[in-house]
């Protein structure tokens, strides 16, 4: 399964989601080969270092931070291959 998210600060009457998806889905299509060659298994945690950002990566690191806060509301942790969460707790 996959989980696109559009990010938006806009109203349904400024523009109907539909819209929205069309382009979120055009702009997918034409990045495919990115897309499914870019490492999938990237820390949710920010503060491990591991990558570095710009602010264009704004969003993605907001959703990231609110996945993490679900994590820990549930009792889970992260687990990942780039970042050993359990391990650096150690």
């Amino acid at each position: 399964m996959v989980v696109q998210f559009a990010v938006r600060n806009d109203s349904e009457e400024d523009v109907p989601a539909a819209d929205i998806n069309a382009f979120d889905r055009q702009v997918t299509e034409e990045d495919r080969y990115i897309l499914e060659t870019t490492e999938y298994d990237v820390p949710l945690d920010l503060t491990a270092k591991v990558e570095a950002h710009m602010p264009s990566d704004r969003p993605g690191m907001m959703m990231r931070k609110k996945l993490l806060a679900l994590f820990a509301e549930h009792g889970e942790v992260e687990v990942t291959n780039a970042y050993n969460v359990a391990q650096a707790a150690e």
